[in-house]
């Protein structure tokens, strides 16, 4: 399983090999340290910090613990040194790299790092350079850029997903093949029927159930029972479906998800809209909860994608919607879906209520089932669209910054009623997007991470397209 904690690096600190030469610049060498340590602090921990001069010293540095805690390797080339050592650490630390180095004039960083970059080269080790002062915004913000990048990558390795259901809808752009994930990402794909989900509602204890609809019930905004496609029958049998899909998912390990939901339970049993949003937000009646990201249809590259964004914000909310409507005068985007949008999204604040306050609950459009859907209008601010793509078989990412700018509820009968909405103000190319964007959903993440995203799909060997 993963963990949501600071992002964790090993700087490797490279001097001069002859004596008097390192008598003399060690002091230079420590104050460019220190401003890379400074650079990091409070954003990305340092679980080994440890400098070599020489092949002798690389395997007593190589054996330290914190080095195999580490998720990335700064190379730190702050005078001339032994290009030779720095290609030798670099090839058994088996870490994405980056080598930094200063403009000092009484250094001569600039020709140790480009020496030893070079040699990288020679020998296909793949790495980020940087060169400047630590203290730089420009140069910090890139490293902490990419020691997070480095960690959803490392952290993304080894994880599951659970494909609960088969392809919906029809939707190639939903499907995945699971020895392309194993070998591009390093996850699993673990396929769990749909009964499985029945099968566990049906022997929910009544209690448990009762607490969490009076829970949900009681914190939304308004409930709006009708005679047949939304009942307090349906709330409860959506509430079971949530509470034993969150149950599988605990006992199955399974650290991400996507949901079929159509047309099975959709049409057979209840709508699972529900359970997505709840299962991608951070609390519910039990208490804060860790959101786990799911995505509805069984998209799994969209899950996938959630997954990034997951990683990358440390356990932020992450959601899947339609691109729905667009005003291309205005550069604003409709986005909704059936209920793939955790209900933080309303209001983003840590208390459950003040979000689902804003909620109401409403009968859904479709499905013979019946259920209700999670109507509400997303809070403004700063966001980030993206979506992993595949042309030909290969990965792709698109990426779109935009801001969620507020409407009036009222606005929605425009779109779809009872559904969740985000309107999106970009300043895209909307042409260039329709004729490239290969799917029909999208993700969100409440942040601007667009420079963090191009640094995992680098590391991931994957493009990256900023609309």
């Amino acid at each position: 399983m993963f963990e949501l904690s600071a992002p964790r690096t090993a700087i490797i600190t490279f001097e001069d090999s002859r004596e008097l030469v390192y008598q003399r610049r060690h002091s230079l060498v420590m104050e460019e340290l220190n401003k890379i340590r400074a650079a990091l602090d409070g954003k990305v921990k340092l679980s080994l910090d440890v400098s070599i001069r020489q092949v002798g010293d690389i395997a007593k540095a190589l054996a330290m613990p914190g080095l195999h805690q580490a998720e990335s390797v700064i190379l730190h080339v702050p005078t001339w040194v032994l290009p030779n050592v720095v290609v030798m650490t670099a090839r058994q630390v088996q870490k994405p790299l980056a080598v930094i180095t200063n403009e000092r004039r009484d250094s001569a960083g600039l020709v140790g790092m480009l020496a030893s970059a070079g040699g990288l080269d020679e020998v296909g080790l793949k790495h980020v350079r940087l060169i400047g002062d630590g203290l730089d915004p420009r140069i910090a913000g890139r490293l902490v850029r990419f020691c997070k990048a480095a960690s959803v990558v490392n952290r993304l390795r080894g994880t599951t997903y659970g494909l609960l259901g088969g392809r919906s809808l029809g939707m190639y752009t939903a499907t995945a093949d699971p020895a392309q994930w194993q070998r591009d990402f390093g996850v699993d794909i673990e396929q769990v029927d749909q009964l499985e989900i029945v099968r566990r509602a049906e022997a929910i204890p009544a209690d448990r159930v009762t607490s969490h609809v009076e829970w949900l019930t009681s914190r939304v905004g308004l409930v709006e029972y009708d005679d047949s496609r939304f009942t307090p029958a349906h709330l409860e049998k959506q509430v079971r479906c949530y509470i034993a899909t969150k149950d599988l998912i605990a006992e199955r390990r399974l650290d991400f998800a996507g949901l079929k939901c159509q047309t099975e339970m959709s049409d057979g049993y209840v709508l699972q809209c529900l359970s997505a949003a709840l299962l991608n937000d951070p609390y519910d009646a039990e208490g804060g909860k860790t959101p786990t990201p799911v995505a509805c249809e069984a998209d799994c590259d969209g899950a996938l994608t959630m997954m990034l964004l997951h990683l990358l914000t440390l356990g932020q909310p992450t959601a899947l919607m339609d691109v729905k409507l667009f005003d291309r005068a205005a550069g604003l985007f409709s986005f909704s879906n059936c209920g793939g949008m955790a209900t933080w999204f309303s209001n983003c604040s840590p208390v459950p209520e003040e979000n689902l306050a804003q909620v109401h609950l409403r009968a859904h459009i479709f499905g013979e089932a019946g259920g209700g859907a999670t109507q509400y209008v997303a809070a403004p601010g700063p966001v980030t669209l993206a979506r992993m793509c595949r042309k030909n078989g290969r990965y792709w990412m698109a990426i779109v910054p935009g801001e969620a700018v507020t409407r009036e509820r009222e606005e929605l009968r425009q779109v779809v009623w009872p559904w969740p909405h985000m309107f999106i103000s970009t300043r895209m190319n909307l042409d260039e997007f329709f004729e490239t964007f290969a799917s029909n959903h999208m993700h969100v993440t409440k942040a601007d991470v667009v420079d963090e995203l191009k640094e995992i799909c680098d590391l991931l060997g994957i493009e990256a397209k900023v609309y």
